[in-house]
């Protein structure tokens, strides 16, 4: 047996399983964001995650509704925005030889897409929320966790292409909504 390197023989794994090792990134991911954020709120009193109001707007409608937006519209559109468009702009620098603009475009698109997710820029004029699915939020995150979402999805954008990067943000976005729901589910009982 081989002592190849762990991280060389991951990423030649990774290249022949590529839907396998996007999920299995995607769940590490999640569960290292989810335990860093519950670290932020409980012992720093500060909250590291998403904070954005619009998804309270459209679960109030209903969570057929909701699963749709943040599993399927928003992963493709933010995709496209975030990921999709820098990279193209970013691969045309680089063949320019303008690889620190390159990468400055990448970083400014992630550090965009984490401030977007952050709700800084975003009103919540209507704080009441459906009595059957409660997101409780405080305002302004800061967006740690958002950012590291973003440099995971541009690398498998980098690595795999836009389609593993869309596929890889719905399924955070649907672990994220299940985790929701399954959380609210056990407050009321």
């Amino acid at each position: 047996m081989s002592k190849e390197n762990p991280i060389v023989r991951y990423e030649n794994w990774a290249e022949k399983h590529p839907i396998l090792a996007t999920t299995a990134e995607t769940a590490g991911f999640y569960a290292v964001k989810y335990a860093i954020g519950r670290a932020g709120n409980r012992n720093l009193n500060i909250n590291l995650s998403n904070a954005n109001p619009n998804v309270a707007k459209v679960v109030k409608r209903s969570l057929t509704d909701a699963a749709f937006l943040i599993t399927v519209k928003a992963p493709v559109k933010e995709e496209v925005i975030f990921r999709a468009i820098p990279h193209a702009a970013s691969s045309f620098l680089e063949k320019r030889r303008h690889p620190r603009i390159a990468k400055t475009v990448t970083e400014s698109a992630d550090l965009l897409f984490a401030l977007a997710h952050s709700g800084l820029f975003m009103r919540n004029e209507d704080k009441s929320i459906s009595p059957n699915f409660k997101i409780s939020r405080r305002d302004h995150a800061l967006p740690v966790l958002p950012y590291i979402s973003g440099r995971q999805f541009t690398r498998t954008n980098k690595d795999r292409g836009l389609g593993h990067a869309i596929y890889g943000h719905s399924l955070n976005n649907a672990l994220a909504l299940t985790h929701r729901v399954l959380n609210q589910h056990s407050n009321k009982s």
